[in-house]
């Protein structure tokens, strides 16, 4: 099973079309957060609210894919995913750090803020997007010891044009994809994705 996490204040309502042609793939959602918390906790959150094997594929976009890398130093997992994300807080642009304190607005301002802009179309993901989950996921990142001890080979994703991770020396490039590459690149993506899998040495994508 490949489990895919969405990026910070978005839900799986982010992953349409294509993404949802992938067999074997479950689009989940961030768990609630009652307190302050840091990434590695919310991995444990994720795995325990999902049932998460060592066997899986685990990925996500933006903080999703952070937390995914987390979930693999937890469980040994043999595959991350990261759709526009990052390995280190070296890879995440001073940008959204720096306006960390539009999370006090409405949601869809900020979003819009970080990702320059939030076409109408993609207005029902944001729609529901909560505040205090921002505040607390932005602060948790700002702490993040980061990713790259994890075990898992890392399959990267990433548009040339994202300015909050911008794009890295390696993976699969998408030439006009910002930071919602997941978004307006889905088949762009899917196909990456499907082309991995396919490579994959002895995959068992039915274990759950």
């Amino acid at each position: 099973m490949i489990f895919i996490l969405p990026g910070m204040g978005t839900n799986n309502a982010m992953y349409e079309g294509p993404w949802r042609e992938m067999e074997d793939c479950r689009f989940i959602n961030w768990p609630k957060l009652d307190g302050d918390t840091t990434l590695p906790e919310i991995a444990e959150m994720v795995i325990e609210k999902n049932s998460i094997g060592p066997e899986d594929w685990v990925g996500g976009s933006s903080m999703g894919g952070m937390v995914s890398l987390e979930i693999s130093k937890v469980l040994g997992n043999p595959q991350v995913v990261l759709i526009g994300s990052a390995k280190s807080t070296r890879e995440i642009s001073q940008v959204l750090f720096n306006l960390a304190r539009f999370s006090d607005l409405t949601p869809i301002v900020f979003l819009q803020t970080i990702s320059g802009s939030t076409p109408l179309k993609f207005g029902k993901v944001f729609a529901n997007s909560d505040p205090d989950f921002i505040r607390k996921a932005i602060k948790a990142l700002r702490s993040w010891e980061g990713g790259e001890s994890t075990p898992a080979k890392i399959l990267r994703m990433h548009g040339s044009r994202d300015l909050i991770i911008p794009c890295p020396n390696e993976g699969h490039i998408i030439q006009g994809a910002g930071h919602l590459v997941a978004m307006t690149h889905a088949e762009e993506c899917v196909a990456i994705l499907r082309r991995m899998i396919g490579e994959g040495e002895g995959l068992d994508l039915e274990t759950n």
